[in-house]
């Protein structure tokens, strides 16, 4: 079997933006994943809903 080619990342510029991580984050960051995990779950369930369990007609609606 043949193996296949990786992507090689881009290096780096100079210019690029660094971003800095606020220490509230840090310190409250399982609080925060777990909030979010808790609605994007919620979320996800009311769209399965609206779209009788399709969500490919919900990515569809999202593109448009």
């Amino acid at each position: 079997m043949q193996k296949t080619q990786t992507r090689h990342s881009k290096p780096k510029s100079q210019n690029e933006a660094q971003f800095i991580k606020h220490p509230k984050i840090d310190e409250n960051y399982n609080f925060l994943i777990l909030h979010f995990m808790e609605w994007i779950s919620s979320h996800l369930c009311d769209c399965s809903r609206t779209f009788n369990g399709d969500l490919t007609e919900m990515v569809v609606l999202t593109v448009i």
